[in-house]
């Protein structure tokens, strides 16, 4: 699997893809951006309130890696995952296409500086620390479906009207210092919820790197630990 690393600190490190289906309607959000009237303050004033009442998050999510040496938008990588969040500091990620990759886990802990990965295939677990670990493209793609824009890094707000389901969704630009090798980041923002519904990342010469939709979401599903830390019995823990 190609993953276009990026040299920076880690707040997650996680990978999702997903499996294209021939024909199928994408779950992307498209349309034109509009000028939007709405004042982006309060917007985003409202986006964090609700980001902190939000405790625990089960969310599907597919996120595609596009390819650096196209001309357009070809999709070099993709998968699907289904994400546990209990915030602020475990995570949990699970793949569930491709086939080859299903089963293969992430758990992070941030409160332990520990990030473990298991293969399934080798019946291995890898442990290593969190802080010390590289983030790829698709990490980072996930950092911002989960973490909402700083009102301090925006650049400015769309807005826009999904072309299949006539949805109208807030657009935020976005570009942080804290990763100074990418560009912008947009952000659709479901105007009824609050939450994240699909993230853009861009490099430094506005190329689009990856894009990450929200497929299903669940706020406060009161996660098991059995589900959350769940870690086979017989499997061969390496450190690292």
């Amino acid at each position: 699997m190609r993953l276009f690393r990026l040299t920076c600190s880690i707040a997650f490190a996680l990978c999702l893809m997903l499996t294209l289906t021939t024909g199928a309607a994408s779950p992307f959000i498209g349309g034109t951006e509009e000028p939007c009237t709405i004042d982006s303050s309060q917007l985003l004033d409202k986006v964090i309130t609700t980001y902190t009442e939000i405790k625990e998050l089960r969310i599907v999510v597919r996120i595609e890696i596009m390819d650096p040496n196209s001309s357009g938008e070809a999709v070099s990588d993709y998968i699907i995952g289904e994400v546990l969040y209990r915030r602020p500091d475990v995570l949990r990620l699970t793949y569930l296409e491709p086939m080859e990759w299903a089963d293969y886990f992430i758990l992070i802990d941030k409160s332990k500086d520990t990030i473990k990965r298991y293969q399934p295939v080798t019946d291995r677990l890898f442990v290593e620390s969190l802080s010390r670990a590289a983030k790829d493209n698709v990490g980072l793609s996930l950092d911002s479906l989960l973490t909402p824009p700083k009102k301090e890094d925006v650049l400015k707000v769309n807005q826009m009207t999904d072309l299949l389901t006539d949805k109208q969704y807030y657009v935020v630009h976005n570009r942080t210092q804290q990763y100074d090798d990418l560009g912008v980041q947009k952000f659709w923002l479901d105007p009824e919820t609050s939450l994240i519904k699909q993230v853009h990342l861009y490099n430094l010469e506005e190329k689009l790197l990856l894009r990450g939709v929200v497929l299903e979401m669940e706020i406060n599903p009161n996660i098991q630990d059995a589900d959350l830390f769940f870690i086979p019995l017989e499997a061969e823990v390496t450190q690292r």
